[in-house]
């Protein structure tokens, strides 16, 4: 809600037209897109991520479990 709500903020800045000013515009753009690919990151990537490499090392563990009790029955 706070990285929509100063995008939104940064709007006049990243939309200024005004003659001297619109050199600040770049400024705005780089300031708002970089709060939304945080926040994307941060709420989605990383939890999907995190939550990949823990089922892997279940399925891992699972796995190496499986194979030290058929070695045990040999």
């Amino acid at each position: 809600m706070t990285t929509f709500s100063t995008v939104i903020g940064l709007s006049p800045l990243i939309f200024e037209t005004a003659v001297g000013l619109e050199r600040l515009s770049p400024l705005g753009i780089v300031a708002g897109s970089g709060l939304l690919v945080g926040t994307f990151m941060t709420m989605i990537v990383v939890p999907v991520v995190y939550s990949s490499i823990d089922s892997a090392t279940q399925g891992l563990s699972c796995l190496l479990a499986r194979q030290k009790a058929d070695m045990a029955e040999e």
